[in-house]
């Protein structure tokens, strides 16, 4: 699948990068931002149904940023403002990839207005509005790339089964 990219098996495989300060622009309203990258999912096998593509955040209780997929081949993202808020999110419930085929997903952040769009294979699937304030504290964790690591049960593992590139 081309010299760039990342296996990742799904029980047990993620790349931890940078300090947590370094990601705090992705969740504190302060920047426009794009995040990018090709995914081919083999399966969705983490705990509850879901696989995390990314992640600075371990649930709602924690600022922080997360991209995920459900086993309903759903894809949602969300930035957290902690005390159990969202600050904004964006998300399709089912059928928005297919698996064991690439796609392209970009998940784009404005300001101002501030929204939050996803796009799957250069289609925007759903723009989301701010519901709660930014918060501009460090977020819960390091960027983490093919997992989660939740913040209030450390037993359920959300790791992704497939192939990143270009990230």
């Amino acid at each position: 699948f081309g010299d760039s990219s990342l296996l990742f098996d799904g029980t047990g495989d993620y790349l931890e990068i940078g300090e947590k300060a370094d990601w705090k622009f992705l969740h504190d309203g302060t920047t426009d931002y794009t995040v990018e990258f090709m995914m081919y999912c083999r399966g969705v096998t983490g705990s509850d149904g879901y696989s995390r593509i990314f992640a600075t955040a371990g649930t709602s209780n924690v600022p922080g940023m997360n991209l995920s997929l459900n086993s309903n081949r759903g894809i949602y993202t969300g930035i957290s403002s902690g005390s159990g808020n969202t600050h904004i999110n964006s998300y399709l419930d089912t059928d928005a990839f297919t698996l064991n085929t690439w796609h392209h997903v970009a998940v784009v952040y404005t300001k101002q207005p501030v929204e939050l769009k996803l796009y799957v294979d250069g289609m925007l699937i759903y723009t989301g509005q701010e519901q709660n304030a930014p918060v501009t504290s460090d977020p819960y964790t390091t960027l983490l790339i093919g997992r989660l690591k939740r913040d209030d049960d450390a037993s359920k593992t959300y790791y992704f089964n497939g192939y990143l590139q270009n990230f």
